[in-house]
C-alpha cells in the first residue's frame, strides 16, 4: 500500500513504514532531519564556547 504525503509534513514519515512512503519523500525528510540536527549541534557547540568564556572570566574576576 502506497501512502500519499504532502512533502512538507513529516506526520506520514513518523507513523507510517518507509516502505510504505516514495524514495523521494523519505530522502527529503531524512535530508531535512539531518539539517536540522546539524544545526542543533553547531549551536549547542557555540553556546558552549561562550558559557566556557563567561566562566573563564568569572574566575579571574573572583581571582582580582
Amino acid at each position: 500500500m502506497t501512502i500519499r504525503s504532502k512533502h512538507n509534513d513529516l506526520l506520514n514519515y513518523f507513523i507510517h513504514d518507509e516502505k510504505d512512503l516514495s524514495p523521494a519523500y523519505v530522502r527529503k525528510c531524512k535530508k531535512y532531519l539531518d539539517e536540522i540536527s546539524n544545526k542543533l549541534k553547531i549551536n549547542r557547540i557555540q553556546f558552549e564556547d561562550v558559557r566556557d568564556e563567561s566562566r573563564k572570566r568569572q574566575a579571574l574576576n573572583t581571582i582580582e
